[in-house]
């Protein structure tokens, strides 16, 4: 697919959205300083949570979830499920800003903790990875048992993009919880082609970034259970020879290949059936943005294809109250939209109407798609 067909499709979904096209704030034009921009443009420091709840997964591995519930919320309104990307946590910059963001809308956020991270350190022997989408499964049912009336949307940035992408995918008529929309930024779909976007000579700081927080990930697992087998890794390494030495082995793969094509969420895309939202940039120097073109045509699947933006940065004017933030603004925008539309569905003379259980989700609740 050429460039101005994904342009158009693009530009068709944001004036549906009522929302700008994406212009990066100058000097900030290549997918390199958008990350970097992404990751250090100046924001709001960390927002206290409301509640620490443990999660305990059924091989007795624990996850760290914060809970941050607006005074005006009650049982029923919307929950937000904020999933963080490789070596991140509840801290992360953008699980911040868009705690802050929904919250102002009155709905309850739940920043999750893979496993190990943040303040889950030493509670988790396994290793989170892209693939595992059992945890964001056990997330979703969890809060469906405490809030059985609550709609909820699961947003996840890169790996955890991916692992709720297949979660989603894998689960395909049967959502799993109350899920009834997903959003993904910039989600590596297919992580064998991300991996050598990763391994470009160009790329090898973020390559090496990663590489040096997840070693550090490895030394505090040892010394949490110093009963697991000591792992010895090389000198020099990349994300590709981590995943081949070290979490393929754990986690039951042959090989770093076989763990990619396994997990890759990619080939499930077309069995979601809630409505999704991908953000996605050409130059993001983490994920193969031109991977996504295959999937422009899903139905029920708003895949947003930007020239620039890099990896979880889309920096540019929003024309909205997140100011350069574009990306928080497009998130903020679309899931109004779903969630103005499934009120409407909610209240209209039909809905009394019984649903068959196949149809749930399909379509999700937007009229017009």
């Amino acid at each position: 697919m050429s460039s101005i067909d994904y342009s158009k499709h693009t530009t068709a979904l944001l004036q549906k959205l009522q929302y700008p096209e994406f212009s990066p704030v100058l000097p900030f034009v290549t997918g390199w300083s958008q990350t970097l921009a992404g990751r250090y443009w100046p924001q709001f420091s960390e927002i206290p949570y409301d509640n620490a709840h443990e999660l305990e997964l059924p091989d007795g591995d624990r996850l760290m979830i914060m809970e941050n519930r607006p005074v005006s919320w009650q049982q029923g309104d919307r929950i937000v499920v904020l999933i963080h990307g490789l070596t991140g946590c509840y801290q992360s910059r953008y699980m911040i800003r868009l705690c802050r963001l929904f919250m102002a809308e009155g709905w309850l956020v739940i920043r999750v903790n893979l496993r190990g991270c943040g303040p889950g350190a030493g509670m988790a022997r396994n290793i989170y990875h892209s693939g595992r989408s059992e945890d964001s499964r056990a997330v979703l049912n969890w809060l469906a048992g405490m809030f059985p009336d609550s709609p909820t949307t699961l947003i996840g940035f890169s790996l955890g993009g991916n692992l709720s992408l297949k979660m989603a995918g894998e689960d395909g008529d049967s959502p799993s919880g109350n899920m009834d929309s997903l959003m993904a930024v910039s989600p590596p779909v297919n992580l064998a082609l991300s991996c050598e976007i990763l391994r470009e000579p160009r790329n090898q700081l973020f390559d090496q970034h990663f590489v040096a927080e997840l070693r550090e990930h490895v030394h505090q697992l040892q010394q949490c259970f110093p009963d697991l087998p000591k792992t010895e890794l090389p000198s020099y390494l990349t994300v590709y020879t981590f995943d081949d030495r070290y979490t393929a082995p754990r986690n039951g793969f042959h090989d770093a290949l076989d763990y990619y094509q396994r997990s890759s969420s990619g080939p499930l895309l077309e069995k979601i059936r809630v409505p999704t939202l991908i953000l996605c940039s050409m130059d993001d120097p983490v994920i193969h943005g031109e991977s996504m073109l295959e999937y422009l045509d899903i139905p029920g699947l708003d895949l947003v294809l930007t020239k620039h933006g890099g990896h979880v940065g889309f920096v540019g004017r929003s024309g909205h109250d997140s100011g350069f933030r574009w990306m928080d603004g497009l998130l903020l925008r679309w899931l109004q939209r779903h969630h103005a539309q499934c009120h409407q569905l909610k209240h209209s003379e039909w809905y009394c109407v019984s649903i068959p259980p196949w149809f749930k989700g399909v379509g999700g609740c937007n009229s017009d798609r």
